[in-house]
């Protein structure tokens, strides 16, 4: 849908990551390069006071050379980690048009919930999807549909890292798991990824978690505890929770840095300004679009349990011919890219 209505012209906002495929991700961003219409993927806002205070922060060297970035979320708030998908079949909705809804995944029949019994865990905490199987909302545990967890918070949360350290792309991304399977991602992961130095940036290593993972809590932290989902900066000099300078007497000083960068509206705010002709949206499909291989190549490595080098110039995983296939997915049902 986004590749038609660029296509046609349409200015597009897209739902983060806005590709399931890293192949669909960059014919996303070249389509939108040649379109001239306004672009917009729905991230964390990278612009806002909160993100452009992190980003001064970190660049103004405070903290010293960022080496590690420590990224956590408490979802999946739906199910995972399910053996096998449910047997049967349902009636489809008369509002429900399945052949539609599945579109170049690979047919399978419509489910609506859970039977009792079947082999799905404990629904999470903050479940929103109910027992659902797979519309409107627990498609994202499924390899075929979704992009699991860290496809559906990691380009929130590393929308402002990769603004502040001008991050680009992994050269090598490893993950371990909980328990796989071959059609639901699993209930919890950790995936690290691995970036070349930049101008002006030291490499930088950075590590998802998610199903209730997080990273080692700082010892300047004492007996708090970590929240249920944040970022963590680790330099040379200091670390920094959220926006938040660990070190007390570091944080006093980093009250003097200049606002230098400029402060913009919400993500609809600044996607009303860009449809108008003004001022890009922070969040453009140029960087969506690298936020979304981010996540792409983290579920590669997760679904493969390999460590996969990573070279975006030629697009190619180089160390592995089976990763290298995920990268791209084949059509099915008629529908092609």
């Amino acid at each position: 849908m986004t590749l038609a209505a660029l296509r046609a012209k349409k200015h597009a906002c897209t739902v983060k990551p806005l590709t399931r495929t890293v192949e669909e991700a960059r014919a996303v961003m070249a389509a939108a390069q040649t379109s001239g219409v306004a672009t917009q993927v729905t991230a964390q806002p990278n612009t806002s006071d909160w993100a452009c205070r992190i980003v001064e922060r970190v660049q103004s060297g405070i903290l010293g050379d960022v080496t590690e970035v420590h990224v956590w979320s408490y979802r999946p708030c739906w199910p995972q980690g399910m053996p096998k998908r449910p047997d049967g079949e349902d009636p489809i909705p008369d509002t429900l048009d399945w052949n539609l809804w599945i579109g170049p995944a690979p047919m399978r029949p419509f489910k609506d919930n859970w039977p009792n019994g079947s082999p799905i865990p404990d629904l999470p905490p903050h479940n929103w999807g109910g027992s659902k199987v797979y519309h409107p909302f627990n498609h994202r545990g499924w390899w075929d549909f979704g992009t699991g967890a860290l496809g559906d918070m990691g380009c929130h949360y590393l929308n402002t890292p990769y603004r502040a350290l001008k991050l680009g792309y992994p050269t090598a991304i490893s993950a371990s798991s909980s328990r796989q399977y071959e059609e639901s991602f699993p209930l919890a992961s950790i995936v690290t990824y691995d970036y070349p130095a930049r101008e002006g940036f030291a490499p930088v290593r950075i590590v998802w978690y998610d199903g209730g993972l997080k990273p080692p809590r700082p010892a300047e932290m004492g007996d708090e505890d970590l929240p249920d989902e944040s970022v963590l900066y680790i330099g040379t000099k200091g670390k920094m929770l959220g926006d938040r300078i660990l070190n007390p007497e570091l944080e006093a000083k980093a009250q003097t840095i200049p606002a230098t960068l400029q402060r913009r509206g919400n993500t609809w705010e600044e996607w009303h300004v860009a449809c108008k002709g003004g001022e890009p949206a922070g969040c453009h499909f140029g960087l969506g679009g690298v936020l979304a291989e981010f996540v792409l190549l983290g579920d590669i490595a997760l679904r493969t349990g390999k460590r996969i080098a990573y070279d975006p110039q030629a697009v190619r995983i180089t160390n592995d011919a089976e990763a290298d296939a995920l990268l791209r997915q084949p059509y099915h049902n008629g529908w092609k890219l």
